[in-house]
């Protein structure tokens, strides 16, 4: 996970001030989000700043990645929607209503967020290994490895940035050169071949065959 803005947000409708006490509950929610450990809280903390302050965007959005962690799907995109409401021109809102859109079976709306984020991403690999498994979950192949390799332009000792690059390249029918990318991590040592047989993609594409020692 990525750490989300912990500065005051200036949004379309203007800057969102918060009391200094919720401030704090949103610094703790955040935190909370981050631990993995206590999303139940980060919700109950992030339900109090939004009903002090219904048009933080900040908030929505947090509260968003909360319910998505929580499986609440529904509910996640009824936050990153007033999100992308209050602040049309924000890339993490479209981010993330790609995520709860797709969870929610919104194709449509997922593909939109897709292309909209995918357009104006921040140079953050991490970010991009995200959208990147969204572009794949959604059948958009191209954009899947496109991603991916921006991931691996901006780091290109990022593990998971070249392990989706190799799973890009498999859907996309590029065997030879998916196989090459998990033969040399398996090489340094950062992939193995069991987490490569039991890849789903690689399987199914025929790209594990063509790994070392198959």
């Amino acid at each position: 996970m990525w750490a989300v803005a912990t500065l005051v947000p200036a949004v379309a409708a203007g800057q969102i001030v918060r009391s200094p006490a919720m401030n704090l509950e949103y610094h703790r929610a955040q935190a909370a989000w981050k631990s993995g450990g206590s999303l139940l809280e980060a919700k109950a903390r992030l339900d109090r700043v939004l009903e002090a302050g219904p048009d933080d965007v900040d908030a929505y959005l947090l509260r968003a990645r909360v319910q998505l962690a929580l499986k609440h799907g529904a509910d996640a995109l009824a936050d990153v929607r007033r999100a992308a409401e209050l602040d049309p021109e924000s890339v993490d809102a479209q981010f993330v209503l790609c995520q709860a859109a797709r969870v929610t079976g919104d194709t449509t709306l997922a593909v939109q967020a897709l292309e909209r984020s995918a357009e104006r991403l921040e140079p953050d690999p991490l970010k991009h290994i995200v959208l990147s498994r969204e572009a794949m979950l959604l059948g958009r192949y191209e954009l899947s490895e496109s991603l991916a390799r921006v991931a691996v332009a901006l780091d290109g000792t990022n593990v998971e940035a070249n392990y989706q690059l190799a799973r890009a390249l498999a859907l996309r029918g590029m065997l030879d050169a998916s196989a090459l990318i998990l033969n040399r991590g398996l090489e340094n040592g950062t992939f193995t071949l069991q987490a490569i047989g039991a890849d789903a993609v690689f399987d199914s594409t025929g790209a594990a065959a063509l790994v070392a020692g198959d």
